[in-house]
């Protein structure tokens, strides 16, 4: 006998407040390529996005959407499409598992072969290209041209028929919708356009239409379908789009907020706040970063540091090796966590080590970390390239970066506010003797004597000078948890401006979890 609606509900809330440690995506690859990494690690669910390019239904059985590829779908030897294996080895690793939808993604915009191929065999696309933002000729100004238009009752009707078939013939935990795969939803936001109150509303009723669909079928099984949205972090940017995100919450729309992906306009504690404000829980989305970086080399770090950083540097080409690194992916958790995210979501991560090293609080504050003013940077692909005047959205201070640096004159003087998660005095009062290092990346940079760096008010020490890095060890006890105050002093009157390029502070605890094994200051 079918649930009343006040069970379900109740289900559903029980079920969307469970602890999870680690929330693992998968990009629709077959299983073995990403989501074999989670078996065994401290990861408690996993999103599989299996819809990319609008209606194209990855690897799995549909006469709804589009089967994808288009040569046909495999089947293994037992019979069992890509998302019943996928379902199948959730149950069997106790995983939490999510059916994820990329709502606009614009892989098939491009000028290359992969993406001619994939908007050539794309029938909805080809069939009605009036239903799209543009046309190849004539591009929007925003966004990219294949991105279908969710003005149009047509592609909202047709989202709808792709999940409810997915809710009903397959055993889900939930869905995961993804607006940040891209952030084009409407015409009008593509051409520079004020989203209007109709074109918000249908989105909203379609969200409207999705709770009451996942509630009766939750009902029907006895087992609640959780709904989770990922969208730019920012309540105004999201509805410049077309999203009431706060509507959705307060109408008990969605489960789960996952704000963050290309960009990140406010601090986590400002997401977080306003998804707990309705009972939704945050999971911090930490996407791998893009922003190219030399490798510093570390003076006075730890011998096992250095050694995983030479490591890291032949594993992680084109991006950052610093910023994609084991060390970066820690401190970004940590912060995210500090900040009262409920877990963090780990999306095209190819460092499998981190799947081992979060969840476990006590594991992970004494580990190496890389703390940076700027993880993901302000990229090509910004606030601005999907939404017109986006930039204004950004309530995070403009702080420089590899590809966005600050030029800072002679006589004058920078402030930095960097974010530490590592409560240092906690870690020596267990026995650790931690080790604190700021690496700066300047041009121009040949003679320290023109640069003076106080951390917390106190005067720092050069240590290392090579083409593009100064390298300044920092007393661990002045490292504080939360915010540290950085200032940079260009000290040389007439002498010529210094371009800053980056910032790392590096907190090395040293090769194993117990303290006899650290290096001593």
């Amino acid at each position: 006998m079918a649930l009343s609606d006040a069970q379900i509900k109740a289900l559903r809330k029980e079920a969307a407040g469970r602890k999870r440690r680690i929330v693992f995506h998968s990009d629709g690859q077959p299983l073995e390529r990403i989501l074999a990494h989670a078996a065994g690690t401290r990861v408690d669910t996993c999103t599989y996005s299996l819809v990319h390019q609008f209606n194209l239904s990855r690897l799995y059985r549909t006469t709804v959407g589009q089967e994808w590829p288009p040569e046909g779908i495999d089947l293994d030897d037992k019979g069992r499409d890509g998302l019943q294996i996928y379902l199948e080895f959730c149950r069997e690793n106790n995983f939490e598992a999510f059916w994820a939808m990329r709502m606009n993604d614009t892989h098939d915009a491009g000028d290359y072969e992969d993406a001619r191929w994939k908007i050539a065999n794309n029938r909805l696309k080809q069939e009605h290209p009036d239903w799209l933002v543009g046309t190849q000729d004539d591009p929007p100004p925003h966004g990219r041209w294949t991105s279908v238009n969710y003005g149009r009752a047509e592609i909202r009707d047709q989202a709808f028929r792709l999940w409810e078939d997915v809710a009903r013939r397959y055993d889900i935990d939930g869905f995961m919708f993804d607006f940040f795969r891209h952030p084009t939803l409407f015409k009008s936001a593509a051409w520079g356009e004020e989203v209007s109150d109709a074109e918000c509303e249908s989105l909203t009723d379609l969200m409207r239409r999705t709770r009451a669909m996942t509630d009766e079928i939750g009902a029907e099984r006895a087992r609640p379908i959780l709904l989770s949205v990922r969208t730019p972090d920012s309540v105004g940017y999201c509805n410049g789009i077309g999203i009431q995100i706060e509507k959705w919450m307060a109408e008990d729309l969605i489960d789960i907020w996952i704000p963050g992906g290309y960009f990140r306009l406010q601090e986590w504690s400002e997401s977080v706040a306003l998804g707990h404000r309705y009972g939704v829980q945050v999971w911090a989305a930490l996407d791998e970063c893009r922003v190219q970086t030399p490798l510093p080399q570390l003076t006075g770090v730890s011998r096992h540091l250095e050694c995983e950083l030479s490591a890291a540097s032949s594993v992680t080409p084109p991006f950052s090796v610093v910023r994609n690194s084991l060390e970066a992916y820690r401190a970004r958790s940590v912060n995210a966590l500090n900040a009262g995210a409920d877990s963090v979501y780990l999306f095209n991560l190819t460092r499998w080590q981190i799947l081992h090293d979060l969840g476990d609080p006590d594991t992970l504050a004494h580990l190496n970390k890389v703390y940076c003013p700027v993880f993901r940077g302000r990229q090509a692909m910004d606030a601005g390239y999907w939404l017109k005047d986006g930039d204004r959205f950004y309530t995070r201070p403009k702080i420089f970066s590899p590809e966005d640096p600050h030029t800072l004159n002679a006589g004058k003087s920078l402030e930095i506010y960097l974010e530490v998660g590592d409560d240092v005095g906690k870690a020596r009062a267990c026995g650790f003797r931690p080790r604190a290092t700021l690496c700066l990346q300047a041009e121009a940079l040949t003679d320290v004597g023109n640069v003076s760096i106080t951390f917390n008010g106190n005067p720092l020490v050069c240590t290392g000078l090579t083409d593009v890095w100064a390298i300044y060890t920092v007393n661990s006890q002045k490292v504080k948890l939360g915010s540290n105050r950085i200032e940079i002093a260009h000290n040389t009157p007439g002498s010529d401006a210094l371009i800053l390029c980056d910032l790392q502070l590096w907190i090395a605890y040293g090769e194993g979890s117990s303290p006899s094994l650290i290096s001593k200051d």
